[in-house]
Order: C-alpha cells, then structure tokens, then sequence
C-alpha cells in the first residue's frame, strides 16, 4: 500500500509543477477577474447619477412623494414650467425631463424631453415608482411595496421539490451550463496528463524498472488518484477565485446579488464527476499501453473528447427540450452522462430513478474501465517500439478467461 501512496504523491506533485497546469489553473480566474473588473468599470463610468425632471401640468402629483424612493433610485426633480426645465437639461443639471399633460392619465400620454443620449433605464425605473406612489399614496405600505415591486414569481417543478425563482434564478440557470464546462475540462485535461504519463515511460523505457517494483494495479491506481487531486485542486482553485470575484464584484454589479449557490446541482456534479474521471482516466490507460507514441495517442483520444462533449453540442435542444428522448438516452450512456446529465438538471427536473440508473452504470463502467486498463497494460507494459493491436488484447483476455498463459512479442510467456 505505501508504493501506490508513494505513486500517488509523485504523481501529484509532478502535474502541479508543471507550467501548463499553473498556466491553465491560474489563467481562468485571472481572465475572469480582468472580464469583470472590466465590465464593474464599464458599469461605473456609464452610470448617469444625475437626477430627472418632470413638469406637471395635471397640478394632482405631490413632489413629497420622491423622498419616498429608495436611496439608490435618480433623483426626481419638479419644475413649474416647460422652459425652466429646458433650461436644466441645456446645463447638463438632469438627465431629461417628462412632462405630464392635463387631464393625465387620460390618456396615459407622457412626452420625454432629452439632450444628446436617452435617460438611463434607472431614471425611466425612478420616475415609474414615483408616479405610482403618487396614485397609490393612500394605501397601505405593504400594498405600495406590492405594487412597485410585483409579486415573487415562484416556479415549482412537477414533483414540487424543486423551486426557480425570477430573476434571481435567471443567472443561476445559464451559471450551471458554462460550469459544467470548466468541470469536465479539467477532468479531460488530467486524463491527457495521464495518457502522456503512459506513453512517456514507454518511450523512456523507465517501464521496465518500473515493472519490477510495481503491480500494474498500484501504478494505474496511484496515478488515476493522484490525477483525480489534480483535477479537484484546479476545480477548488477556480470555485475559490470565482466565489472572491463574486464578493468583490456584487456591489457594484446588481445582477451578481442574485447569485446563490446551486447546493443541489454541485452535489450531482460532484456525484457524477469522480465517477467520470475515473473511466476516462481507465480508457486513457488502454490507449497510451496500445500505442507506441504519444501522437498516436492523441488522435484517439481527440476523437473521444467529441463523444465526451457531444451533448455540449446540443445546447440548443438543452435548452428548449431538455427532456428530448436523444438527451435522455445519451444521460444514461457512461461516456455522455456528465454533460447531458449536469446540464439537464439546471433546465428540468430529472426523475430520480434515470439519475439512480446512470449513476449506477457510469459507476459500474468506470470500475470496469480501470480493471480492463491494468490488464492491458500489463499486456503492453513491455513491447517497446510495437503497437498492441484490439486482436491481441481480445486474444489475451480470451487466453486468462480459459487459463491460458499470454504470450508476449518475443515468444515468451508474460
């Protein structure tokens, strides 16, 4: 047990001193962080503060009412007639100004007056309370908040159980999908770690000294541990920038104090993300104890990133039909269950039973991916310079199945 321990830490420590992995892990919440310094900027610099003006000519608005608004809201300014408040709006004093024309609100006819570039959405938001303060002044402030505000919208899934909210939920639903995509990156990155691991020390012929010391299932074991901490170290790294960005950034970005944190969603990404990496790191093993070089290596495994990432392709579907029969039937597939079934989730509300049965069988793979892994690589662990052919792993298996010893490339029994 201490030489697969030893593996995993050597392992470990090799990936997380590599540049491309500081490179990738530090890069992200660095880019993130400059993307939303840059927007916060933008927020900040394009934001009109100045106040709004409004000349009432219906004499039934009670200027009083504007202190009512909440403190962050535009000012909202009276003036008695049209000119005084041109005259305002020539010396850049207010953004604009309204003027409500007698016998308001028949009809519900408001001209706009402003300069160079339309009042900002907050003003036209301020200038709406106040005029509905105005008409509603009387009721209680209870009801006043119900109708500035409207109601909570509250949208409870089939089984009840699952709620999404206006609003604060609309960040929360796209948050998920691009989450989902960091994830399963830094899972297939550490499976290409792996696939090179493999592929190096038969290049570097260490294999054979390796062979001597270590059971095929200590070597595979140690390395698809230490690869899964690398992996849960560049994911908690980023959750951790992400989560400092968001506490930076919510004052002065309201839309990120709608976030909350998607406990249910995290605990079935959590649930199928281990079980995820360990069959891709079990059919990296296969493929860097087949080939010779790493090149070979990585065409294959180009091609099962794209069976891997084919339900990222069908965001669109995700998105309007995310209960489609394709969608559901590539949920309960091993090799496309992370995607389809993590960005399912955020959009339905998956039954328990097709989440119990593809869990069950990604677990069940990916155990079966890693004992197929170590015993093809103790098939190809020593034919340096040749490439082990699918015929010849069917040939070996076949071979132990009867108790057959497996003949190597020299002739000799393995």
């Amino acid at each position: 047990m201490s030489k697969f321990w030893l593996v995993v830490k050597y392992t470990y420590l090799k990936q997380v001193r590599r540049k491309s992995f500081l490179l990738a892990t530090l890069g992200i919440p660095i880019g993130i962080a400059l993307v939303t310094g840059l927007a916060i900027y933008i927020a900040i610099s394009s934001e009109d503060t100045r106040p709004v003006g409004y000349v009432d000519q219906t004499g039934l608005i009670d200027s009083s009412w504007a202190q009512a608004l909440g403190e962050d809201e535009i000012p909202i300014v009276a003036f008695e007639e049209v000119g005084a408040a041109q005259d305002a709006l020539e010396q850049d004093a207010i953004q604009g100004f309204f003027v409500l024309p007698e016998g308001y609100p028949e009809p519900l006819k408001v001209d706009l007056y402003f300069w160079d570039e339309p009042i900002s959405n907050n003003a036209w938001a301020a200038f709406n309370d106040f005029i509905r303060l105005n008409y509603i002044g009387d009721q209680p402030a209870q009801i006043r908040e119900i109708a500035i505000n409207g109601p909570e919208l509250v949208v409870l899934a089939n089984e009840g159980q699952r709620e999404f909210r206006e609003g604060a939920d609309l960040i929360n639903w796209i948050l998920p999908v691009f989450a989902s995509f960091f994830f399963f990156m830094a899972v297939m990155s550490s499976g290409g770690y792996l696939l090179q691991a493999v592929t190096d020390e038969k290049e570097n012929r260490t294999m054979e000294i390796l062979s001597t010391s270590l059971t095929p299932d200590q070597l595979i074991g140690g390395k698809t541990i230490g690869l899964l901490s690398v992996a849960l170290t560049q994911i908690l790294l980023w959750l951790f920038s992400i989560v400092i960005i968001v506490l930076v950034g919510r004052n002065s970005l309201p839309f990120l104090q709608a976030l909350r944190a998607p406990w249910d969603y995290l605990l079935i990404v959590g649930a199928f993300l281990l079980p995820t990496f360990v069959l891709i790191a079990g059919i990296m093993t296969a493929i860097g104890s087949m080939v010779t070089e790493l090149s070979q290596g990585q065409q294959i495994s180009g091609l099962l990133n794209m069976v891997f990432m084919s339900p990222w392709f069908m965001l669109t579907v995700v998105l309007s039909q995310p209960n489609n029969p394709v969608l559901t039937t590539m949920s309960m597939i091993p090799f496309t269950a992370f995607m389809a079934m993590t960005m399912r989730y955020t959009f339905t509300s998956i039954p328990f039973w097709q989440l119990a049965i593809s869990w069950s069988t990604l677990v069940g793979t990916a155990a079966l991916s890693v004992w197929l892994s170590a015993r093809i690589f103790r098939m190809g662990m020593l034919r340096y310079g040749q490439r082990l052919k699918l015929i010849d792993v069917f040939r070996g298996f076949l071979g132990a199945s009867n108790g057959l010893e497996v003949p190597s490339s020299t002739g000799e029994v393995s």
